[in-house]
């Protein structure tokens, strides 16, 4: 049974993560591929935050091809499920001719809850995602993103942005423990 997560804890630990640059301000055209009009988006299926998401990239991108599902990058974690993304993945890439990878989780999310996991473990398992991506597929560019819905903060105490917002999680900070490749 998932243990209850504590909001005001998970919203200190989201604080920490922007004032020690975990969470970085995202900029897509840095990573956009010279001669790429389009890119793969691994996402949570959300549909309070999607569209944000999706319209966002397009400002970069002449098209995204999304691979949406309840708990998105979530998943790599699960052997079943990372067989399944993976395939959808590479047969993405293939047909779509692009190799850039966006992997985007969010906070608060329903199926992190179900999970048990905190903001912390949700950006743990955003970049354990990743490493599978690049050990899996070979020649990718990868941005992750983490969105978090400022507007379903429990408290008002802390100085937040009044709206959703995404954020670029910084790489090399908060790695998992340990990497079990596929």
């Amino acid at each position: 049974m998932a243990r209850a997560l504590k909001h005001e804890d998970n919203e200190v630990c989201i604080l920490e993560m922007r004032k020690n640059g975990v969470l970085l301000d995202l900029s897509i055209s840095r990573h956009k591929k010279e001669g790429e009009n389009g890119a793969i988006l691994l996402t949570c299926s959300d549909g309070h935050l999607f569209a944000d998401v999706y319209l966002y990239l397009l400002n970069f991108f002449d098209f995204i091809h999304p691979i949406a599902v309840n708990g998105g990058p979530l998943l790599m974690s699960f052997y079943s499920e990372r067989e399944f993304l993976l395939k959808q993945i590479k047969k993405a890439k293939e047909l779509k001719n692009v190799n850039t990878i966006i992997t985007t989780t969010h906070w608060p999310c329903g199926i992190a809850n179900e999970l048990g996991l905190t903001a912390k473990e949700v950006s743990e398992k955003t970049f354990f995602a990743e490493q599978v991506l690049k050990y899996s597929i070979a020649g990718i560019e990868s941005v992750l993103g983490y969105s978090i819905d400022y507007r379903r903060f429990a408290s008002q105490n802390h100085q937040v942005p009044p709206r959703v917002r995404t954020y670029k999680l910084q790489n090399g900070i908060f790695q998992p423990a340990s990497l079990v490749h596929p």
